[in-house]
């Protein structure tokens, strides 16, 4: 422990860049507790009590479960989502603690100088996993508009629009919003990580993404990205509209060069890839 403080490793996003793989491979590999909850959702996008008791019951029904996680889940049914007083209380006695809820990556800074002022008893750190925003915005409409809908037919391009036009979604790939109101609440203990690297090499990543964080851990756990791709389209292989491909290549061709969120090695390769699948097609 750091000056005597547990440590609380917080996740923050982006949705569909690879936290879910991550937070699988922490929970299998090392000794950084997460608990039996992806996406607690605790500071937004709370989940109403009988969705929280048929989680429960799901998480509780598994034979692997451990004395923490049956723990941490009765005290998480216990607690009102939201209750900032007893955040903190859910968790397990461990020196290191966290959770992953990628909706918190569109929180305003009001909101995550709440979290910033439950984490000061704890030495904190935040977390920030970057995708192409391009490649980020389409697995973000399959997830949401196909696979949660259990739709395998394409919608109109006015209905594609009106999602990918909401203020939430563009705001999910805002990286340049996103991780500039994080950074000025975390500082020093905000750190940016790219899924290019955990498509590229999964163990070399985690390696990175551990020691950079100071866990420990066992490579012999660790698990190939293509068996948790995050966008897997699985049995929904949609073909989006060129006009929704078009519209979304139009505003990232523009905002990845203007954002200072991204390093100019990913700026590049990021819009040679938006050319690239285009060119495919051509």
């Amino acid at each position: 422990m750091v000056g005597g403080k547990r440590q609380f490793f917080l996740g923050v996003g982006a949705p569909r860049s690879g936290t879910t793989w991550l937070y699988k491979n922490i929970r299998a590999s090392s000794d950084l507790y997460l608990p039996p909850v992806k996406e607690l959702r605790f500071f937004k996008g709370v989940r109403p009590q009988e969705s929280k008791a048929e989680q429960a019951a799901q998480i509780l029904a598994e034979n692997h479960i451990t004395d923490e996680d049956r723990g941490f889940v009765d005290a998480w049914c216990k607690v009102t989502d939201g209750d900032v007083s007893q955040y903190l209380s859910m968790f397990p006695g461990r020196p290191k603690i966290g959770e992953i809820s990628p909706i918190y990556s569109t929180l305003n800074s009001k909101e995550i100088a709440v979290i910033r002022e439950v984490l000061e008893p704890l030495d904190a750190k935040v977390f920030y996993m970057l995708r192409n925003p391009f490649l980020r915005d389409i697995s973000h409409i399959v997830f949401a508009m196909h696979r949660l809908r259990n739709r395998k037919s394409p919608y109109s391009v006015e209905e594609y629009r009106a999602f990918v036009d909401t203020r939430l979604f563009t705001r999910r790939s805002n990286y340049q919003r996103n991780v500039r109101v994080w950074r000025s609440a975390f500082r020093k203990d905000f750190r940016v990580f790219y899924y290019d690297e955990l498509d590229k090499s999964p163990k070399t990543f985690f390696h990175k993404f551990a020691t950079d964080l100071g866990l420990d851990y066992n490579p012999d756990k660790i698990t190939g990205v293509k068996e948790n791709k995050s966008g897997h389209q699985g049995n929904y292989p949609v073909a989006l509209p060129k006009a929704i491909l078009h519209h979304l290549r139009d505003r990232h061709e523009a905002s990845i060069p203007a954002s200072k969120a991204i390093t100019q090695r990913y700026k590049k390769k990021w819009l040679a890839e938006i050319e690239a699948y285009f060119a495919k097609d051509a």
